[in-house]
């Protein structure tokens, strides 16, 4: 599961950043990149919600592991698991 949504969030990635999604390493600190305007990355969060079917809040976006591809990860999956969700629904879309 972790690495299905692992790929997802690469993926997304490497479509704003215009790159393959395999060259994402997991410490890439997506929020502080100057490689992402402002703009794509409220687009790529609300992707990501979207993708999933969950909201961050807040406290998730001043969370300095959130603002990691592996933090947003393990973020993702604890709002699944939280939610109950059948995220792969959308996965496989």
């Amino acid at each position: 599961m972790t690495q299905d949504i692992r790929n997802i969030v690469s993926e997304i990635l490497g479509d704003i950043l215009g790159c393959p999604s395999d060259n994402i390493d997991d410490s890439f600190c997506y929020s502080k990149s100057d490689m992402i305007d402002s703009f794509s990355l409220i687009n790529f969060l609300m992707e990501i919600e979207s993708r999933f079917d969950i909201t961050f809040t807040a406290n998730d976006y001043s969370d300095e592991s959130f603002q990691t591809v592996s933090g947003l990860v393990n973020k993702i999956v604890k709002l699944q698991l939280e939610n109950d969700k059948t995220w792969w629904v959308k996965f496989t879309r």
